[in-house]
């Protein structure tokens, strides 16, 4: 039984270490040459799907809370330059007279959404570069209602052009004050 879980585990580190289909048809050839690996092999392959889509899973999971995790770190920074660039009736700035707290829930919540898209949308474009997220969502705010500096103005040499398209696709948004004084976002 030992000599079995230690052919298993070789398999199952062969399986893992694959990396091409050519490199796996190298492997099935090899195994094809010997009967009981034939076997062993019948009997693994429906399991290690099932492990290998439990794993795929499991990392967009991970990816979704990351990406929540993020999008809760930086939502202030962006509700912070929402009332920075805002104005009242009267112009006067919004941060002058409210905070985050301010904003009505269920505008923080279509906030949250648009950052949330836009951050996943920044992954896309850049898989593996680690932008700073609180950066990230203010110039996101500054860059889509055109506000005169964001990620156009020479901060983000690299990636400045694609990500001021596509903070533009997201189109202009605001904080407008209700009758309650509280604030939603338009």
């Amino acid at each position: 039984m030992k000599d079995l879980s230690q052919e298993l585990l070789k398999i199952a580190n062969k399986l893992a270490a694959l990396g091409t289909p050519e490199e796996e048809a190298k492997a099935r050839a090899e195994e094809a040459k010997d009967p009981f690996m034939q076997g062993l092999r019948q009997r693994m392959d429906p399991k290690m799907k099932g492990l290998q889509n439990r794993v795929q899973d499991m990392r967009k999971q991970e990816q979704q809370k990351a990406s929540e995790a993020e999008v809760d770190k930086s939502f202030t920074a962006y509700a912070q330059a929402a009332l920075f660039t805002g104005t009242d009736e009267e112009g006067e700035p919004l941060d002058k007279r409210f905070t985050v707290n301010d904003i009505h829930p269920d505008s923080k919540k279509l906030m949250r959404k648009d950052l949330s898209d836009f951050i996943r949308q920044v992954k896309s474009l850049y898989p593996g570069v680690d932008f700073d997220s609180d950066d990230l969502a203010h110039n996101f705010w500054l860059t889509r209602n055109r506000e005169g500096s964001g990620f156009w103005d020479g901060d983000w040499p690299d990636n400045g052009e694609k990500l001021t398209a596509l903070s533009h696709k997201f189109g202009e948004k605001s904080l407008l004050e209700d009758h309650e004084g509280e604030l939603h976002y338009a």
